[in-house]
């Protein structure tokens, strides 16, 4: 494998890090009140904050970065 791959690679495990943590806040908030509709009105809301504050960094990270390493700059 070689360098631009890897890096290839983290973007892509990046891209999708929010999203999966934000599901997983959003599960967690969710078996708090232990009922099923009180969690979702609860946990989506964290998973969506979560989501919308590290967003921007993988846009950065993937926009940004993977290419000047990838393209040799």
């Amino acid at each position: 494998m070689d360098y631009c791959t890897k890096w290839q690679l983290l973007g892509f495990a990046l891209g999708y890090a929010p999203i999966l943590i934000g599901f997983v806040i959003a599960i967690v908030v969710g078996r708090l009140p232990r009922r099923l509709w009180l969690g979702l009105i609860a946990g989506l809301p964290a998973g969506l904050a979560f989501w919308v504050v590290t967003y921007p960094f993988v846009l950065v990270l993937w926009n940004g970065i993977r290419p000047a390493v990838c393209n040799g700059m």
